[in-house]
Order: C-alpha cells, then sequence, then structure tokens
C-alpha cells in the first residue's frame, strides 16, 4: 500500500500568456515608451539650452573684445 506523493509537483507548461500577463506586458511597453519620450524631450531641452548659453558667451566675448 502506497503514500500519497508528498514530492513536487509539475507546473503545467504555458503555450501562451495568460490574459494578465499580456495586459502587464502591454502597461509594461507603454510606461517604456513614455519614459523614452520624456528622455528624448530632456535631451532635446538640455541641447537648447547648452546652444543658448554658447550663444550668450559669445556675445560676452564680443563685447569685451570691444571695449
Amino acid at each position: 500500500m502506497g503514500t500519497p506523493a508528498s514530492g513536487r509537483k509539475r507546473t503545467p507548461v504555458k503555450d501562451r500568456f495568460s490574459a494578465e500577463d499580456e495586459a502587464l506586458s502591454n502597461i509594461a511597453r507603454e510606461a517604456e515608451a513614455r519614459l523614452a519620450a520624456k528622455r528624448a524631450a530632456r535631451a532635446e531641452a538640455r541641447d537648447i539650452r547648452m546652444r543658448e548659453l554658447e550663444r550668450q558667451q559669445k556675445e560676452e566675448d564680443s563685447e569685451r573684445a570691444r571695449y
């Protein structure tokens, strides 16, 4: 007479993602896209600020050269 198996049970193989997994993946992709857009906007703003600072510096240098 045997006893019931007390070992590890096999987990079923998932061929497809569940609806919950797909929803979470979609949310993660959207969040990553938003972060990438913010990162790109910050980089563009930084580039604009740097060009403005360089322009101001050139103006100051040309003003100093006059005197």
